[in-house]
């Protein structure tokens, strides 16, 4: 009836679908039933016959008027999903360098790079997670990002080139952005060349890599530094990026934020902590530390294979568990919040990845044990 509007893929993971629509460059994840009911509408030639069908197939009581309001749902989702739509002005905006009010400068391996704040506050949206890689050096610099407000708009430009410009209380927009803008430098690429940046965290053990996402204040990232200080090596946290050519999860050296809540308790396990510096986040968040990586940037493994995605939530009241799990709570936390590519061959191989994932979900209240069941998910 209305193929026009019908998403671009379908990919079935376990007993859900997950849809692309290429306009909007959205993901939906459906049940079996639902998905049944956007089959009949694609293919009925109208809505008398859509009607039919439904109260055929579901024998409803109040036939046409719960079959109307299927349809009538149905064609609301489709027309919200081939809406196309930008969080970030098109329009070019002139470099103005009146707005360098704070400098920072950064090494990370062989990229020297200069970061140039309007205030303080806008400051603190990017330098507490890259600080630990502060340098005093003169080195000529090969990338100089400016980050400015004005008029409660952020403004993002690389090498005086202009990025995007952000409503001031959409500010993780500017981090998302600036996040993509720093690793294109660190590893060589383009924006094409990224399946997205996933809001997750990822460990390796030098051979494969498991991705962890969770709700805000679930504890993810408070495990994530827990793992780290038994050994494993952090690839990222928060936000992951992964690679359309090999679909391998790359290095980004962000270090780890951590709630107050936690603090007490990773002075256990990391002895200088203490001694790292308090940010008032200005959120709900609150005071938040930073955890460096322990491993450097330079001479470590960039790129690892990751298979599994593991969704945590810490419950002081529950037994410590991790279990296999179906896709759609995971995927119902990993993508709303990830900036996933709108290139048609990526969102292909998106969905293969996906299909290929395992998922789990660790509940823990007791932090060793959370991570020896971790760990046996290695090359499990």
């Amino acid at each position: 009836m209305k193929n026009n509007l019908a998403q671009t893929y379908t990919q079935l993971i376990g007993q859900n679908y997950i849809l692309w629509f290429k306009k909007s460059n959205s993901y939906i994840l459906l049940n079996e039933l639902l998905y049944s009911y956007l089959t009949i509408y694609l293919a009925a030639k109208n809505k008398s016959q859509f009607i039919n069908e439904i109260v055929n197939l579901k024998g409803f009581k109040n036939k046409n008027s719960e079959a109307t309001a299927i349809y009538n749902d149905i064609s609301l989702f489709l027309e919200d999903q081939n809406k196309s739509f930008s969080l970030n002005k098109s329009e070019e905006i002139e470099f103005n360098n009146h707005h360098r009010n704070f400098k920072e400068n950064y090494q990370i391996d062989k990229h020297p790079i200069e970061i140039y704040f309007s205030s303080e506050k806008i400051k603190q949206y990017i330098h507490p997670q890259l600080m630990h890689l502060c340098s005093t050096s003169n080195i000529k610099k090969t990338t100089i990002f400016d980050i400015y407000e004005e008029n409660n708009e952020l403004f993002l430009f690389k090498n005086e080139v202009f990025v995007g410009a952000y409503e001031l209380k959409n500010y993780h927009l500017l981090q998302g952005r600036f996040v993509m803008e720093l690793l294109c430098v660190l590893h060589n690429k383009k924006e094409h060349d990224w399946l997205g940046t996933f809001h997750a965290s990822t460990v390796a053990n030098g051979k494969e890599a498991i991705m962890l996402v969770g709700d805000s204040g679930n504890g993810k990232s408070t495990f994530c530094a827990l793992l780290m200080a038994s050994g494993l090596d952090l690839i990222a946290d928060d936000i992951t990026p992964i690679l359309s050519k090999n679909q391998e999860v790359y290095r980004y050296p962000a270090a780890i934020s951590i709630k107050q809540g936690a603090f007490d308790m990773l002075t256990n396990y990391f002895s200088d902590f203490i001694n790292f510096e308090s940010f008032n986040s200005g959120t709900k968040k609150g005071l938040l530390k930073y955890i460096p990586p322990k491993q450097n940037f330079e001479n470590t493994i960039q790129h690892v294979p990751c298979t599994k995605i593991v969704y945590v939530k810490y419950d002081g009241l529950a037994s410590t568990s991790l279990i296999k799990t179906s896709a759609d709570q995971v995927l119902q936390t990993l993508i709303p919040d990830s900036w996933v590519s709108p290139q048609q061959k990526n969102a292909k191989q998106f969905l293969s990845w996906l299909k290929n994932v395992s998922y789990y979900k660790l509940s823990y209240s007791d932090n060793n044990k959370a991570i020896e069941l971790f760990n046996q998910l290695f090359s499990s």
